[in-house]
């Protein structure tokens, strides 16, 4: 559940990197808002990572003790 989060910093970083190629005004303003959009996935996903982990780790610890 965390490849997502990587995935996603890895093409940020990689955009931002981009970014000092480009003259053009309006497709700075176009990768900004992609960067942007990175940056909330890489959150979303990490959150729901985090969710998930832990409910499984809740259902482990329900079926170990019985």
């Amino acid at each position: 559940s965390y490849s997502v989060p990587i995935i996603l910093t890895a093409l940020l970083v990689v955009m931002t990197i981009s970014l000092e190629y480009i003259n053009n005004l309006y497709l700075t303003v176009f990768t900004f808002g992609i960067v942007y959009l990175l940056l909330f996935l890489i959150l979303i996903t990490f959150i729901l990572g985090t969710i998930y982990f832990y409910h499984e780790l809740k259902e482990f610890i329900k079926e170990t003790k019985s």
